[in-house]
């Protein structure tokens, strides 16, 4: 065999095509598409990245409110494990998602569990999170074919997860400790999975095990900046369901977006007053 031919042999067995793949679907509606954006993993000591970082501006008020849209993405590719997520039922709430944002007023006060300008905006919003009535906190990979791989547990997921959060608190906390606050900047978590993938149910003694395309995750990560746990719903989707999954995160923005818009106003007005009371900096 060729160099050539062994390099297409290995680049299709590794997770580099699907990464290309669903970027260039990003391509033609976002603003920003980065492949490979840095993030500092405090628990491990180093600079680490996520596969696909993905944007959106909206500006309300004359430019002087701004809204920024992330859909950030791992992707992951298996040929000889499948996936299984254990659903319970699920009920959407606005907690679910406190660590995928950080508004004005938050970045002024440095304080996370301030919510005041997020719990009007999410209000006002209808996510697509509010349409499923399951979720998953636990799941495993199994091995099914070929060689046992290294990666047999849950390994992939575990890392997949622990990767988007860790990018997304690390953003987070980069504003926290800005000078110039963020109006809104909200995140979208994904995984997109190119394998077999299955949704389990256990009542009982009973197992019902169906394959699926899509599966939401819920998740916590601590944060440096807030005094609880924040939370992450994570949208686990097969490859081939990619882009009707696109069609659902356009329509949470378009919801967001018009909710913003209808309370534009008072987010301004509550993050000026927060400005106002802070205790002035002494001039030298």
């Amino acid at each position: 065999m060729g160099l050539v031919d062994y390099l297409r042999k290995e680049i299709r067995k590794s997770g580099y095509p699907l990464e290309i793949e669903i970027s260039s679907m990003l391509d033609k509606k976002w603003e920003e598409v980065v492949n490979t954006d840095s993030y500092y993993d405090n628990d491990e000591g180093k600079t680490r990245d996520i596969d696909i970082s993905a944007r959106r501006y909206y500006e309300f008020l004359s430019g002087s409110l701004l809204l920024t849209v992330n859909l950030t993405v791992e992707c992951k590719k298996s040929e000889n494990s499948a996936w299984v997520f254990f659903s319970r039922p699920f009920k959407y709430g606005l907690f679910e998602v406190d660590g995928q944002y950080v508004d004005g007023i938050q970045a002024l006060t440095k304080n996370l569990d301030n919510t005041t300008n997020m719990e009007l905006i999410l209000s006002a919003s209808k996510l697509h999170y509010s349409r499923i009535k399951k979720a998953a906190r636990c799941f495993a990979e199994f091995h099914y074919q070929g060689k046992k791989s290294e990666n047999d547990g849950k390994k992939e997921i575990f890392e997949a997860e622990n990767q988007i959060k860790k990018y997304i608190s690390y953003t987070n906390e980069k504003i926290l400790t800005g000078n110039a606050p963020v109006t809104i900047d909200f995140h979208f978590p994904c995984i997109v999975f190119d394998g077999e993938m299955f949704e389990a149910q256990i009542r009982g003694k009973r197992l019902t095990l169906k394959k699926v395309q899509h599966v939401l995750l819920s998740a916590s990560q601590p944060s440096q900046y807030s005094q609880w746990d924040r939370a992450f719903l994570i949208d686990i989707v097969h490859k081939s369901f990619f882009k009707p999954f696109l069609i659902d995160i356009d329509n949470s923005i378009k919801s967001l977006k018009a909710a913003v818009k209808r309370k534009a106003t008072k987010i301004a007005d509550n993050i000026d007053n927060t400005q106002q009371s802070l205790p002035q900096k002494r001039s030298v």
